[in-house]
């Protein structure tokens, strides 16, 4: 497939040679919502509120007064 994919774009049909590519990309499993992770997802509110807290505390050093 990505033989012809690569016979698309020699050919001037750039759109095909995208949809071929997405159709192996997808096969592969390299697109899709299985191959998101949340890497947010193990952080609690005070999690949060401790970085929101450190990252206050650099903006204030880095600000020019």
């Amino acid at each position: 497939m990505l033989a012809l994919a690569e016979q698309l774009t020699s050919a001037g049909k750039l759109a095909d040679a995208e949809e071929a590519l997405f159709k192996v990309a997808k096969i592969e499993g390299w697109v899709g919502s299985e191959t998101t992770n949340n890497i947010f997802a193990s952080l609690s509110g005070a999690d949060y509120a401790k970085i929101r807290e450190q990252l206050a505390a650099k903006q204030a050093q880095a600000a020019p007064n």
